[in-house]
């Protein structure tokens, strides 16, 4: 539970600013983004004013806010925020509890939603790179594989660091799985292993890649000696599941489940995949 308010409060501490102060330009060249300077805030930001009563309520709304975000109530979080933003939207930095309320949305499970925020946030200030990042993420969770890519690939011009250039690509790669690119998955797949060799994911949805691209044996071969490497991986013990399964070999199948369930009981996605297996058997 702790670890996704690291999420949340990496915004506030700092660790998205690299990120945050870059302008979109478009010309005839397509999207290309620079740092931005004090003149492009001017730009973006409306002026506002408030009564100091309401300046008041909206100061004691965000500190509850966030005093409730430190203790993972998440619903009263949600309504002080949304309370702040009623008095105003327009204050400068108001994008940032708006980035916040989407967050929680996202931890929520409520993907349509923070969608929504966060598109209110970049038609504002188009420029915040970490917003459109966790765009494209709900993007990702929603099946909206044309829009997640946009915001991708937009991201990627940018000239990212290297691990989130790997980052990125790794995003893309599952996007490419959802539209059946499967070489142009496998691509990406092997940058992001040039970038981060270490990565399991990457190379687990490289097999998959592989595999659903017609690259069976190798994809076998890859998954085998991963699982040799790492025996307790259950997403590695259910993918392979699931090609021995498309091979015919159910039993074979069902022992890799059995053994992924072992390793994790509460696996729920895995104990469906299990059962669905011993239904089709019969």
């Amino acid at each position: 539970m702790k670890r996704r308010f690291f999420l949340i409060f990496v915004l506030l501490t700092g660790a998205f600013s690299a990120l945050a102060q870059i302008r979109v330009e478009m010309n005839n060249g397509g999207a290309q983004l620079r740092p931005m300077n004090l003149s492009d805030y001017d730009r973006h930001e409306e002026p506002f004013a408030l009564t100091h009563a309401d300046s008041v309520d909206y100061q004691s709304h965000v500190v509850r806010a966030y005093n409730y975000l430190a203790t993972d109530s998440l619903p009263q979080a949600r309504t002080h925020l949304k309370q702040a933003l009623k008095i105003t939207n327009k204050a400068p930095g108001t994008w940032i509890l708006q980035h916040t309320l989407g967050r929680i949305e996202m931890a929520e499970g409520n993907y349509v939603e923070a969608v929504g925020v966060f598109d209110a946030v970049l038609k504002r200030i188009p420029t915040q790179k970490d917003v459109r990042l966790d765009r494209a993420t709900a993007h990702l969770e929603l099946g909206h594989t044309r829009e997640a890519l946009e915001d991708i690939n937009l991201l990627l011009a940018g000239e990212p660091s290297d691990s989130m250039r790997s980052h990125l690509l790794f995003m893309r790669a599952s996007a490419q799985m959802n539209a059946r690119l499967y070489t142009e998955a496998r691509t990406d797949l092997k940058e992001v292993l040039r970038l981060t060799p270490g990565n399991e994911n990457a190379m687990l949805l490289l097999c998959a890649a592989d595999w659903k691209g017609g690259r069976r044996e190798s994809a076998m071969l890859m998954l085998n000696g991963f699982i040799n490497a790492h025996p307790k991986n259950t997403a590695a013990l259910a993918l392979r599941a699931d090609c021995l399964a498309e091979l015919g070999r159910r039993e074979a199948a069902m022992m890799d489940l059995e053994e992924a369930l072992r390793i994790e009981p509460s696996n729920a996605g895995i104990q469906r995949q299990l059962d669905g297996m011993k239904r089709t058997r019969k």
